[in-house]
């Protein structure tokens, strides 16, 4: 007989093939192919479409990324990554826990957020994009929800491929999303992690049969260290154990280490911890009791392998424009916390190496951390040595732009000393280079401001943004950076293409605007752009936009960065005639009585306005009106049929430009 647990486990997986199944085929069969060009509904964030627990079928074709408001991606580098991005919104149906589960191609990649406003934090992004852009197939987050607790759900992939999948979300009551060994949640030393059992069961795994709940959290040593498993202020009786991850179910064979009562009535333990090991720990709660608390991991590290600048009494010397290699796998923390230092609720470097510099400018000093090694911190204090109690840095930096490496930059007098003191954020440590430079800031481009813009041309247009202020309007939609102004005025009747792909150096940001060079007035107003992405398909982190533009229409263009980056390099500029065929205004190829109800719905029916109204303007006075059916009319059966304007019957451009536009045609190239 199938065990319950074992037929809800085959009842899934069924449904969930057949759901994979169904999304794949029925666009298929119901002819729900998105448009193409057109973004699904939900491609903003505003727009994110409300769902419960069940099967969503999903398609992100034609999905753009040019939604991230600023409160994301700046400062959480796990979500960034998404590209191609489209929104949910999940209102919990139950306390306990909500599992979240997307399917699709390689490379996707989900984020949940707390609350389906578009600036709440984000709670959980899997997984770590790759840089081929890979990754499973079926990513699923569990979190611990409250009845009715909104949550925001963002699908896209690692390297903006789209395609169709499947979001499975289940409410499971009174389960804890850690309340088994096969969910374990992974923590780090110096992290307090809070704990409750409301929503969490015995699992029946480790070494003590006697627990009504339990909870478990993984945890890997990165040096030789004491550890202790503290479970102070937590409420008497619970318990504490930590096993070797060795592949087997928790138990006596692999625990090394275990109490209940040591403090204030509640466990810890200390063990001696083996560097690259994984450990799993057991939170449990006696029968009987009705318990929280707080799970504290601290360390002390062997001294005899601690680095040599472990201490700030004991600082090593950076030069100008040499990396340094550094390592605090097995640094302890001897500086303070300071509020200058506090990013995401953590006003700590922990486990710190120290370095001293000697500025050799009167200019700006650049102190950077190389490669995003692990998630570091970084902070600089006037003098050499140890800072003196209470005394400030002078700088902090937790996240650099687009990466957990730090930066940070600051004013400095040549010949003073400085103290340089790198960590980690959360306890987090690891291996990686810095390097320090002195040198005089850039000064800004010609074109830094609006009232500044210049002239572009057809072909490549170099720029520089480097040393660049930010004086555009900012929105969630269109957000460039520290930009550089051009303005084009169009010599025919077309497609205007700008293109930074291949072209530049760093994450361009770039936004199109209607312009008239004779009025000088302020930038324009947020979402008054014609168009705006940052990261286009096919261009990685650079961008590629389109608009049509009129013959002698002046554009502005703003070119930018990603969350305030700077580089230089250049934009392809390129306008193309678009070709269309007159008459056939529902643009499917074909020159017969469609078209003629298609204009007549258009104009008196409320039907949808047209891609290309050019074409819809039969007799090509420079107006779609009434007397553009009556014309295709004419022509398809009137006795002596009126010839309609080129191009007709075939692909071609506007021969006689007007104040008509051609959004797109489809049937053409």
């Amino acid at each position: 007989m199938m065990s319950a647990s074992r037929h809800e486990s085959w009842e899934r997986r069924s449904r969930l093939w057949l759901s994979i199944a169904a999304c794949i085929l029925l666009p298929t069969f119901l002819g729900a192919q998105p448009t193409a060009g057109s973004p699904p509904a939900n491609d903003k964030c505003p727009n994110a479409i409300s769902v419960s627990d069940g099967v969503i079928c999903f398609c992100t074709d034609f999905a753009t990324t040019s939604d991230i408001p600023d409160t994301f991606a700046p400062v959480i580098i796990s979500d960034y990554d998404i590209k191609a991005d489209i929104w949910y919104c999940y209102e919990a149906t139950c306390d306990g826990t909500a599992e979240i589960t997307v399917s699709g191609g390689a490379g996707i990649k989900f984020a949940v957020y707390d609350g389906c406003e578009c600036d709440g934090p984000l709670i959980e992004a899997k997984p770590e994009c790759p840089p081929s852009g890979g990754g499973p197939t079926t990513v699923t987050i569990k979190l611990p929800v409250s009845s009715g607790q909104p949550l925001l759900i963002r699908i896209g992939h690692c390297t903006g491929k789209t395609g169709v999948g499947m979001l499975d979300i289940t409410c499971h009551p009174g389960l804890a999303s850690n309340d088994d060994p096969s969910c374990k949640k992974t923590i780090i030393a110096e992290d307090e992690t809070d704990f409750e059992f409301t929503h969490a069961t015995f699992s029946g795994q480790g070494a003590f049969p006697a627990l009504s709940a339990d909870l478990w959290y993984g945890y890997v040593a990165t040096c030789d260290q004491s550890t202790t498993f503290s479970l102070c202020n937590s409420s008497p009786g619970t318990l504490v154990a930590v096993y070797i991850d060795d592949g087997t179910p928790p138990g006596v064979a692999n625990l090394i280490a275990s109490d209940f009562m040591s403090c204030m009535g509640a466990g810890e333990t200390t063990a001696v911890l083996m560097p690259g090991v994984e450990y799993i720990v057991q939170v449990g709660q006696p029968q009987g009791l009705i318990s929280d608390g707080h799970l504290l991991i601290t360390r002390v590290p062997d001294p005899v392998v601690a680095p040599a600048n472990d201490l700030c009494t004991a600082p090593i010397t950076l030069m100008n424009d040499i990396p340094v290699l550094f390592d605090t796998n097995c640094a302890s923390t001897d500086g303070a916390p300071d509020p200058l230092c506090d990013f995401f609720g953590d006003d700590d470097v922990r486990n710190d190496v120290w370095y001293c510099y000697t500025a050799t400018c009167n200019d700006f000093v650049t102190v950077r951390i190389l490669d995003n090694p692990y998630d570091t911190k970084l902070a600089v204090y006037d003098a050499c040595g140890c800072p003196a109690a209470g005394v400030s840095p002078i700088a902090c930096n937790d996240d650099g732009l687009l990466t957990d490496a730090s930066q940070v930059q600051f004013q400095a007098m040549m010949g003073a000393m400085y103290t340089i003191r790198i960590g980690g954020a959360g306890g987090l440590t690891g291996v990686g280079e810095v390097v320090v430079t002195c040198a005089p800031p850039t000064p800004p481009p010609t074109n830094d401001l609006l009232a500044d813009a210049i002239p572009a041309a057809v072909g490549l247009n170099a720029f520089d943004t480097r040393g660049a202020e930010t004086d555009g309007p900012e929105s969630c939609e269109c957000d460039p950076k520290k930009e550089v102004w051009f303005f084009f005025t169009s010599p025919i009747e077309g497609t205007m293409r700008v293109s930074t792909c291949g072209l530049t150096n760093f994450d361009t940001y770039v936004a199109i605007y209607d312009y008239d060079p004779t009025i000088p007035g302020p930038p324009p107003v947020p979402d008054s752009d014609l168009d705006c992405d940052d990261d286009s398909d096919g261009c990685d982190l650079e961008t590629q936009l389109r608009v049509p533009v009129l013959a002698g229409q002046t554009l502005l263009i703003r070119v930018g960065g990603f969350g305030g980056l700077t580089g230089f390099g250049e934009f392809d500029l390129f306008v193309q005639p678009i070709e269309f065929v007159r008459g056939d205004c529902n643009d499917d190829t074909l020159f017969d009585i469609a078209d003629a109800i298609r204009g007549l719905s258009i104009l008196f029916g409320g039907g949808t306005a047209a891609n290309c109204d050019d074409a819809c303007d039969a007799n090509d006075d420079g107006a779609f009106d009434i007397a553009d059916p009556v014309r295709v009319l004419q022509n398809l059966f009137g006795g002596l049929p009126m010839p309609i304007p080129a191009p007709h019957q075939m692909c071609g451009p506007d021969p006689t430009p007007d104040s008509l536009t051609c959004g797109f045609f489809s049937s053409c190239p």
